[in-house]
């Protein structure tokens, strides 16, 4: 396994097994987004005000890929300008279909270019930034 693998694999296991806001409470924006061929299913809620996510938590269910990801989403865009967290997602699929993008942008959240290896994970990765996107698109 080489050095990115590694820290790849330690991530995953750090948001998965420590989640970072999950649990809904009914307060903010929802939108799901499924993956029916693996089971992954990804609801994200967010509080925004002032154009500010105040508050965004998940309730991720399936694999440890698409877990991680609702996690490190939250963590990421909470605090964040619905630009700012846009912009973010954008970065983030662009890393995904193999395009330009800026890593700065992502932080943590650049660690899932070690897909790349693994294409059908790559939705997996992908489910909660595309509910948030939807929360974006539905303000």
């Amino acid at each position: 396994m080489n050095e990115m693998q590694e820290i790849y694999r330690k991530l995953l296991i750090k948001y998965y097994k420590n989640t970072y806001n999950s649990g809904l409470r009914n307060t903010g924006i929802q939108k799901e987004s499924k993956n029916t061929s693996c089971g992954d299913d990804v609801i994200i809620e967010a509080v925004i005000k002032d154009n500010v996510i105040e508050s965004i938590r998940n309730d991720a269910k399936g694999c440890m890929i698409c877990i991680s990801s609702a996690s490190m989403l939250c963590k990421a865009l909470e605090g964040k300008s619905v630009s700012e967290a846009k912009l973010i997602c954008e970065e983030f699929s662009k890393m995904q279909k193999g395009a330009q993008y800026q890593e700065t942008l992502l932080g943590e959240l650049a660690i899932f270019k070690c897909l790349d290896s693994f294409p059908a994970r790559k939705k997996c990765a992908s489910l909660s930034f595309d509910a948030a996107v939807e929360i974006f698109m539905s303000i």
